[in-house]
């Protein structure tokens, strides 16, 4: 999931948010029950359900730039939308949205 204000994803495992490799980022609770941009400033929330709440973590790591929301890309909304019916996966994007490749 895209979390913090760089282009590389970070990972959501076990209850942690961390970089690949690298320092935790932040703790949630609860069952997931949706990843996706809700807010609209192209870094991804999480939607959990735990002890009868409902619970959105989102990140408080100001961006650097500015970008679309993702769910403006079809593919990506789409994606949303199966994972809401319960198809597992997490969402991704029609073009590249990450760091420069380097040659």
């Amino acid at each position: 999931m895209w979390w913090d204000a760089d282009l590389l994803r970070e990972i959501h495992a076990r209850g942690t948010i961390s970089r690949w490799k690298g320092a935790t980022l932040a703790q949630t609770q609860g069952s997931v029950q949706l990843v996706a941009d809700l807010l609209g400033d192209w870094r991804e929330e999480i939607v959990t359900f735990a002890s009868g709440e409902l619970r959105i973590y989102s990140t408080a790591i100001p961006a650097t730039d500015r970008r679309v929301t993702l769910m403006q890309d079809p593919l990506y909304r789409n994606d949303v939308t199966h994972r809401s019916m319960g198809y597992t996966h997490v969402p991704m994007t029609s073009y590249y949205l990450g760091a420069p490749i380097k040659k």
